[in-house]
């Protein structure tokens, strides 16, 4: 199970290959998912900030290995970004960069369903 790189708790499944805390409400999106809602497994792009790598992959920790994400700055929104495996966005990020979606993960949805209607993405992290 993956764990929350921010409070540590358990992430529980909220989409193939999305997977959010409970507690802190964060999103972890796999690159698989982003590849098919975006058509890029690095969206959303942006500068880096190579000073603000601060928090581990969850992915990478459960595979034994320790791997602090790289952080960008995407439309106001820090990301952060395992190379490997996904994206960690803090709650509310993904809608500010969703373009203001109160409802982040219907949004995520209505995205997937758009561009890939019959796929469902089957990616590391889910």
């Amino acid at each position: 199970m993956l764990s929350c790189p921010r409070c540590g708790e358990g992430l529980e499944r909220a989409l193939d290959g999305v997977s959010t805390c409970m507690c802190c409400r964060g999103l972890w999106i796999a690159s698989a998912v982003l590849e098919v809602a975006f058509g890029n497994p690095g969206w959303p792009l942006g500068q880096p900030l190579w000073w603000r790598s601060a928090i581990e992959c969850p992915a990478c920790a459960l595979e034994g290995q320790q791997t602090l994400m790289s952080a960008r700055m995407s439309d106001d929104v820090i990301v952060d970004q395992c190379a490997a495996h996904g994206v960690w966005l803090d709650h509310g990020e993904l809608g500010r960069l969703m373009g203001g979606a109160a409802d982040e993960l219907a949004a995520l949805r209505v995205q997937l369903a758009r561009v890939q209607p019959r796929v469902t993405p089957s990616p590391h992290g889910s």
